[in-house]
């Protein structure tokens, strides 16, 4: 388990296969699920690192389990997730 502060930045990455080599999915979808509510990110806002490879820069604004779906159609068919905590900002005074 990962765990995040508030407001830090958290790279939710993702990797497509067919046939044991990276392919580009025809449509992606990255659906995060947060403590407060759904976020869904459709492919325009997602990052293609490199063939197969896809990532997006998540900051979460409130303290809790946050979760994460990527999903690919089309060319290449997959589903993936994954959780991660975020605890409240820390302050020093």
């Amino acid at each position: 388990m990962s765990e995040y502060q508030e407001g830090q930045p958290v790279r939710l990455e993702a990797q497509f296969f067919a046939d044991l080599a990276l392919t580009d999915p025809t449509n992606i979808e990255l659906l995060i699920f947060t403590s407060g509510g759904q976020i869904t990110v459709h492919s325009a806002g997602v990052t293609k690192d490199n063939v197969g490879e896809y990532s997006y820069e998540f900051i979460p604004s409130s303290p809790g389990w946050h979760s994460y779906q990527w999903s690919g159609t089309g060319a290449v068919i997959a589903y993936a997730e994954a959780e991660f905590k975020v605890t409240k900002k820390k302050t020093f005074s």
